[in-house]
């Protein structure tokens, strides 16, 4: 686990460019059912991908004790 989301591309085989943006562990990740989002999840909050992009929208945490699972 890391501050950064790597993805992978199985048809090139190889890692993209990390997802950078948390200050804290990424705790959980989810994948849209059409791979075009993706949600990761830390102490510090939120963010939801755009992956053909590549950019993220971040969410704090709006509680004490940040995001655990997605």
């Amino acid at each position: 686990a890391g501050l950064d989301v790597h993805l992978w591309d199985a048809g090139l085989k190889a890692i993209g460019a990390p997802l950078g943006g948390h200050e804290n562990r990424v705790n959980g990740l989810a994948l849209s059912a059409d791979g075009r989002r993706l949600v990761s999840v830390a102490a510090d909050g939120i963010r939801v991908w755009d992956v053909p992009s590549r950019v993220g929208t971040a969410f704090p945490a709006a509680h004490a004790g940040g995001v655990f699972a997605v």
